[in-house]
């Protein structure tokens, strides 16, 4: 499991949201976002008008964005 969003820059809510995720029955395994969140809406909207960007542009997308 991946998260986005301004709320998950704070170190202590981030805690809070880890602590609350393992006191459930499932597991999971919080990771942090590989790409920023305006790349991932780049994609989205790259594969929303049937223009999906090809492997190589991914390759290159999450390698230089930080």
């Amino acid at each position: 499991m991946s998260y986005s969003g301004g709320m998950f820059s704070d170190d202590g809510f981030r805690t809070m949201f880890l602590a609350a995720l393992q006191e459930q029955p499932a597991k999971y395994d919080l990771r942090v976002p590989l790409l920023d969140p305006a790349v991932g809406a780049a994609i989205y909207a790259a594969k929303h008008s049937n223009r999906a960007l090809s492997p190589s542009a991914l390759h290159e997308l999450a390698t230089t964005s930080t």
